[in-house]
């Protein structure tokens, strides 16, 4: 992860993730980021991207045949830790694509 913060029960690890979309469609989308390895530091294996400063899951969006940037805040339940294991980005983003 790029970088972590306490925001209330919640930990935010904020990452910049490269996406690339190979389809003909223009795709809205939701990711969630594997943390499983810093159980302790949160209680959840999954973190949502939610939009930076809410808990409004962030629904994200990227033309056909293209690459970008984008900015994830991703939140979990803050557990008993107040350390991260590493400073390494999550090894595994799942993406949800929406209707």
């Amino acid at each position: 992860m790029n970088e972590f913060y306490f925001d209330k029960d919640n930990v935010v690890f904020e990452c910049s993730i490269k996406v690339k979309n190979v389809t003909d469609k223009d795709l809205h989308f939701n990711m969630y980021a594997n943390v499983k390895n810093e159980i302790g530091l949160v209680n959840e294996e999954f973190a949502t991207a939610y939009k930076k400063d809410s808990l409004e899951k962030e629904d994200f969006f990227i033309k056909a045949n293209s690459e970008e940037m984008f900015k994830a805040y991703f939140k979990a339940k803050r557990g008993e830790k107040t350390t991260k294991s590493d400073r390494n980005p999550p090894k595994e983003i799942k993406f949800e694509i929406l209707k």
